[in-house]
């Protein structure tokens, strides 16, 4: 497992972990160290890789998966990282991190979504704006009236005010909702002994809790504790969008066009759509199911079998590791 980062000081470092199991089938992972990079080119990260498993005296043959992020130079069909280790290992198969395709799955979602969409860059701004006030304000009405420019008192003002709306308070509140399980998920994923399989199953578990949120009790639940909550803070009563009606190159049979007449009503249908989009079925599920995790499952079946079958055979220490054994436990 490797991924590249930039330093405090700006330069480029790889980080690298090996991912083994004992003869006794247990998972280990160990964190082998940060390494300069000249780039961050495909055969710069590859020369480190392998000058890593020289140092430390381990041959490629033995490894059986490779973990990184999605990055061309990482995952490049033709010269990336690991298609190179490939071409040296057929059998070091390559699977994309399952906690970073997780953060991909979400944010292809939020950009569907307008409301979270917006925001989130207003939690980002504020964010920004909090580090940059003086240490002494600790209101946020004092860090305005502590602003020393025109610009930040401007950008405090604007995101003040957004602050007191309901769209954006009802976005923090869904964002809470839906992001919390995909959190959970992310912290569950880390897990030492979590194997690709599991992870699959458990990105299935997220997705199946999600859909049963789609529903009439789930939503007045919500609504419910949204309401309660901003009765407690200066947020702006909620408001209907204006009326519009659909474009004719749009419309369907003579029917008169229908609105929505309580806001009530709206928000119902937008947290339907947010528990579709904020942690979607086929975004999770389509990263999530590779066949690379399906060929470690498969490969690994036969290794842990006869493992099984000389625990009840023998009475004696387990034989010699095979070196295949690293495929019953994928990397994320």
């Amino acid at each position: 497992m490797a991924d590249e980062c930039t330093g405090v000081a700006n330069k480029e470092q790889l980080v690298v972990c090996i991912r083994w199991v004992d003869n006794d089938l247990e998972v280990h992972e160990d964190l082998i160290g940060l390494h300069f990079l000249e780039s961050i080119k495909s055969d710069e990260i590859v020369k480190v890789l392998m000058d890593i498993l020289l140092q430390m005296n381990i041959s490629l043959k033995n490894c059986r998966g490779q973990c990184y992020d999605g990055a061309s130079n990482m995952s490049g069909r033709k010269s990336g990282v690991a298609t190179q280790l490939e071409n040296i290992e057929s059998r070091a198969l390559y699977m994309h991190c399952y906690g970073h395709s997780l953060t991909l799955a979400c944010q292809d979602a939020i950009k569907q979504n307008k409301l979270m969409r917006d925001t989130l860059d207003d939690t980002r701004e504020i964010t920004k704006l909090i580090k940059k006030s003086p240490p002494c304000s600790s209101v946020w009405g004092d860090a305005k009236d502590a602003a020393d420019d025109t610009e930040t008192k401007a950008r405090l003002g604007s995101v003040n005010s957004s602050m007191k709306t309901f769209d954006y308070f009802f976005g923090c509140n869904i964002g809470v909702q839906l992001l919390g399980y995909a959190d959970n998920l992310a912290k569950a994923l880390q897990a030492t002994k979590r194997s690709a399989m599991d992870g699959q199953e458990l990105a299935k578990m997220t997705v199946t809790t999600l859909k049963s949120l789609r529903n009439d009790e789930a939503f007045e639940s919500l609504w419910k504790q949204i309401q309660s909550r901003r009765e407690n803070v200066d947020v702006a009563e909620p408001t209907l969008p204006r009326k519009r009606r659909v474009p004719v190159r749009y419309e369907e049979g003579q029917a008169p066009p229908e609105f929505i007449d309580s806001q009530q009503d709206f928000s119902k249908v937008f947290i339907a759509k947010s528990c579709l989009l904020c942690t979607p079925y086929n975004n999770i599920l389509s990263r999530y199911g590779t066949s690379t995790g399906l060929l470690m499952h498969h490969e690994a079946q036969p290794i842990l079998k006869d493992e099984e079958r000389k625990d009840q055979d023998e009475t004696g220490t387990a034989g010699d590791q095979h070196p295949a054994l690293i495929s019953s436990e994928s990397s994320f």
